[in-house]
Formats: structure tokens, sequence, C-alpha cells
């Protein structure tokens, strides 16, 4: 009797996270296994090698196969509404980039995806497993949206995954939003996402701009008033955000306490990704669910904060995402019920059409008085929620661990400190929790 022989996976030779890499390799495997692709269902974008009239030997963009004309729900999103341009650089319909970490194809129904290459086991990979668990990420509904992008196929090759996940569009804040109401919706959408990966124990820890997506993409180079489809999605309250991207998020197993949800220090001083002051002080570990919290508190002031004289809750709401007693911060499940429950009610119809300005971005969040302008009465009732003065105590600190000598001594003098107090707690205590604390610190300290 003969055994059949099982399909032969399709070897990957490469690294799909290295940021430095040939574009005419990538291209190259991709077209290796376009009928593979087209087997399972997915029809990669072409490869344009035209640019302004003239052919390149490069390929310079992408562009879908097929027309979709189909009704858009979520988790899907809206496309186009780009102008007609004579003389175009694109020569077809919805230029997109070339193929990098993350290519572009169609599904059977000509419905717009992105496929993802993650390494088989990876914490990457299993929290996309993990979050095919979760219905709300699925539903058609904004409002039960659960503001994540989902998964919606798994393809395997050797070693790795192809995660396909619905095509969404980037630069989320391009056009600046026409009024309040549209800064709100943004808002509202981020805290929904944070707040389900928190629920299941992931936290992100990279909230920055390029990680938050909205349910409609185009030529990106007409993402401002040229593309007059994305504002009047926008208008119509039509557009929703999510966010993205777990590649250094970590996932902590549902037994884990608490205090066992900790990072050291160093896991926080990723460039380019998520920022707050939690570990600016030489600690040697850090909540990142916390971290995450602040980090798009921090965020969210550096584009926001000027319109707490137009919503006046937003300074309450984002001293309380920036808190710098961590015990006293909002976490993600906290804000986004103050958010819907404190926030969105206190705002009048008159606020809500009030068109924003554009930020100062050069304003630092934890020194920018979100308080000044507002009601006198308002500033009384809700003065012992403020966020406190920077103390020069902890300006001081900070200074002296910008310096690899001043942060060495630091830690040094913390970890003294936590040696010491637990010596002394363990008078009294069982020597089987004692012993166990001892490991939990000495393997926490290096």
């Amino acid at each position: 009797m003969s055994i059949p022989l099982q399909p032969q996976k399709i070897k990957v030779d490469f690294d799909p996270n290295q940021r430095e890499f040939d574009t005419e390799d990538r291209v190259a495997f991709l077209e290796s296994i376009r009928p593979w692709l087209e087997e399972h269902g997915y029809f990669l974008y072409r490869n344009a090698y035209e640019l302004f009239g003239e052919t390149l030997e490069s390929a310079v963009y992408s562009y879908p196969q097929f027309d979709y004309d189909g009704e858009t729900q979520l988790p899907h999103s809206f496309f186009g509404g780009d102008p007609v341009v004579t003389n175009s650089y694109a020569q077809h319909k919805l230029p997109s980039p070339t193929p990098s970490r993350v290519v572009f194809a169609q599904d059977s129904q000509h419905r717009h995806v992105a496929l993802k290459l993650v390494k088989d086991g990876s914490v990457e990979y299993n929290i996309y497993r993990h979050l095919t668990q979760e219905p709300s990420i699925y539903s058609s509904y904004p409002e039960e949206f659960g503001c994540i992008i989902p998964a919606l196929d798994f393809l395997e090759l050797e070693g790795y995954w192809f995660v396909v996940m619905p095509r969404w569009g980037h630069s989320v804040m391009m056009p600046w939003f026409d009024s309040v109401r549209e800064v709100l919706q943004f808002m509202h959408c981020c805290l929904k996402g944070l707040s389900l990966l928190h629920q299941h124990l992931i936290a992100h820890r990279d909230i920055k701009p390029g990680n938050m997506l909205v349910s409609h993409f185009a030529d990106r180079t007409y993402y401002d008033r040229h593309n007059e489809l994305r504002p009047s999605l926008r208008r119509r309250g039509m557009l929703t955000y999510a966010l993205c991207d777990f590649s250094i998020s970590v996932m902590f197993p549902p037994t884990s306490a608490p205090g066992e949800r900790r990072l050291p220090a160093s896991e926080s001083f990723i460039t380019g990704c998520s920022f707050a002051y939690d570990t600016a002080q030489g600690e040697l570990d850090y909540d990142p669910f916390a971290f995450d919290v602040c980090a798009l508190g921090m965020f969210f002031c550096e584009y926001f904060q000027h319109l707490t004289t137009t919503v006046p809750m937003l300074a309450l709401f984002l001293d309380y995402m920036i808190m710098r007693d961590i015990a006293r911060r909002f976490t993600a499940v906290e804000a986004l019920r103050f958010f819907e429950h404190n926030v969105l009610p206190s705002v009048t119809p008159a606020q809500f059409s009030a068109r924003p300005a554009t930020p100062v971005r050069s304003l630092r969040p934890e020194r920018y008085d979100r308080w000044v302008g507002l009601d006198p009465p308002f500033v009384r009732t809700w003065a012992k929620y403020r966020l406190p003065r920077l103390e020069w105590s902890t300006t001081l600190l900070r200074w002296i661990c910008e310096f690899d000598a001043g942060y060495a001594i630091v830690r040094w003098v913390r970890k003294m400190a936590r040696i010491m107090s637990s010596v002394l707690s363990q008078h009294g205590r069982p020597a089987s929790l004692a012993l166990e604390e001892r490991n939990v610190d000495d393997e926490m300290n290096g």
C-alpha cells in the first residue's frame, strides 16, 4: 500500500523581519509562489515597472489585479477616492507600495488583503492565533468592532506562516480632522483596541501612529485634501480605526499573577516605539500594561492636549493616562470606561462640531498645563485629580540616568535597596516563600 505524498512546504530562506533587504529578491520570491497562493485563493498585486511612462528594471509600485465593487463591511475597509490625474507617476488604479514585510493581495471575492510572514511558534504568531477566539474583531458593526486588525486566514510555509489580514490604510490623521467629534471617534477606537488587548493579557509595547490603521486606503500620495473620500467617510462617522502589529508584543499566560507580569527595564528602550517615562529613573523592571497606557496617553497629549479648552474633561482624562504615580494611573479598561461614561457625555453638540486646531507638538505633555483657561468651578471640582507638577528630584534623577555611569549607579542603588527590603521582610515568613521570592528577584535582576 503506497503512502500518499505530503505536499512540499515552501521554504523561506530570508528573515521577514529584516528592515533592509533587496526588493527584487523579495519580488522574485513572491513571484515564485504566486501560483501556490492562487491555489489557496489569494491573488498577489501585480508589480509595476514603469514610472512617468518610462520602463524601469526594478518594480516601483504594485497594483491590484481585479476591480471590486461589492459592499464594504468590517473588518474590511473602504478604498479609493483618488483624483484622476493625467501624466501620473502610476499607470494603474490604486498604486501601492512594493512588497516588504507585508504584501498586498486580493482574496477569491476580490477583497483587498494583506499577507504578513511570521515565524511559526513566535509570540506574534501565537497572538494572532489567540485573538481568533475574540469575536468582536470580526464584527461587521462599528459599535461592536474590537478595533484590532484580525487574522482572516493562516497559510503554512516551512517554519513560517502567512497571516492573512484585511488591508487597511496608514496615515490615520491625514487629512487633519474636521471636527472634535472625529477626534473623539479616533481616540475611542484606540482605547477600545488597547483595552481589548490588555483583557487578553497582551501588552502591545509599540504604540505609535505607524501601528494605527484606518478603514480606508488609497494612493497615499493623495491622503491630503486631494482625496475626497476619506474626509467624507469621516464626516459621516463611517471610518473605524484599529491597532496592528504584534512583532514586539508580549502575551502573559492566564494563570500568571499580576506581580509576574513585569519585564526588565531594558525591554522598554526600543527606539521609535512606545514612549513613557516609567523607566527613565533607573528602574529595574516595569509593568508593560501601565507603560502601554502611558504611551497612548503621551500620544494623545502630543496631538490633542490643546483641545481641553473645548472638551474640559479631556484635561482630567489625559492627566490620568500619564499619571507618574502608576498605582493611580488608569488601566486600559478604566481609561475606556472613563472616556465612554465621562468624557463623551460631557461634550455638547456645539463642542462636537467645533473644528480642532492643528497641534503644537513641541509642548511636552508632562510640563504642559492642560487646565489653563478652564472654568474655575470645574478646576476646583477636579483639582485633586490633576497631574502633580514634575518634582525637581525626578528631573534630577532623569538627568543623572542620561549618563551611562549615572544610570548604572542608580540601578545599583535600587538593586541594593530591593535586596535589603527582601531580607528585612523575611522575618517571620515561611522559608519556602522567602526562597521563592529570592529566586524571582535573582531572575529579574540577572
